[in-house]
């Protein structure tokens, strides 16, 4: 269906304030690749598969040149877990850990989703173990022991006493 504006009020307002008129007119959406990558990546995420993911710089997961957090969507924890204990359930990644150098070598192929998303929030499937019904919701997972290892955030190597207060903050 075509749109059809009217601007005769602006176009009037324009020619009484002696202003020249815009040559600009609507066009499609021309983003680039990369635009286009960024915008989905923005905007929730992207299935993909793990072999998809590389190691960048600093050993920081790098999607098409993207640095990205990896998570698995299928949680398999229930919706009460997800929303009020998410430390109880599956981890995000930002990092080439030891759990994804694993997840690697065992062929392991989950649904894996690729974000930028910096809210904390993933869109993730929960389970309920009793009826096994299923759906989305937006969690608050926390990150990967593993990868705070690897890029050492805050002195995780080196902090045995206070790991657990640098993971949970």
């Amino acid at each position: 269906m075509k749109i059809v504006l009217n601007n005769n009020e602006l176009n009037a307002l324009v020619k009484k304030m002696n202003a020249e008129p815009s040559s600009w007119v609507p066009i499609e959406n021309n983003l680039s690749p990369r635009e286009k990558l960024l915008e989905e990546l923005e905007a929730g995420g992207i299935a993909i598969n793990i072999e998809d993911v590389n190691p960048g710089p600093g050993g920081l997961l790098e999607y098409n040149g993207e640095q990205v957090i990896l998570y698995i969507k299928d949680t398999r924890a229930s919706k009460e877990t997800l929303k009020y204990s998410p430390e109880d359930s599956r981890r995000f990644h930002i990092a080439e850990c030891d759990t994804i150098s694993a997840m690697r070598d065992k062929g392991r192929y989950e649904r894996y989703v690729v974000t930028r998303k910096h809210d904390g929030l993933f869109l993730v499937d929960w389970l309920d173990p009793e009826t096994k019904e299923t759906g989305e919701v937006e969690a608050a997972l926390k990150v990967c022991k593993n990868c705070l290892n690897e890029i050492n955030y805050d002195n995780y190597k080196i902090q045995k006493t206070h790991r657990k207060n640098i993971w949970n903050n």
